[in-house]
């Protein structure tokens, strides 16, 4: 199995003033989703190539692809999402997560930009 390039990280609100934040793969986050009054407040997706928590602060926001400030929700699933391009034979692999309020919302994170939408069979016909 190859490595994910791309990895999200959550930020959470465990109360009025404290937050905590945690990469998708931390033992912790399961904990963090059912925990009561913990709310999932961002959403961040970094290229793990140019990451290190090592690295100076700038090196660190350039390998930010995107950041997504969402009301307080919980988070429900991460995942990657296969399309494949039927006319070309390509196929591409999309950053993932499912977060729930009153109903459940699906983020999918493409290279030029963040869909946050109710459908979970959302696709995006330009292959860019």
């Amino acid at each position: 199995m190859t490595k994910d390039r791309f990895k999200w990280h959550f930020t959470f609100r465990t109360h009025p003033l404290d937050k905590v934040t945690v990469e998708e793969d931390h033992p912790d986050l399961d904990f963090l989703k059912t925990l009561n009054g913990c709310d999932l407040i961002t959403a961040t997706l970094v290229d793990v190539d140019k990451f290190s928590i090592f690295d100076e602060e700038e090196k660190q926001i350039q390998s930010v692809i995107h950041s997504i400030s969402l009301d307080p929700c919980k988070l429900s699933r991460v995942f990657r999402r296969v399309e494949m391009n039927l006319s070309t034979g390509g196929r591409r692999i999309i950053p993932a997560f499912t977060y729930r309020d009153e109903t459940e919302h699906y983020c999918f994170a493409f290279p030029d930009v963040v869909v946050l939408t109710d459908n979970s069979r959302f696709s995006r016909e330009a292959w860019g």
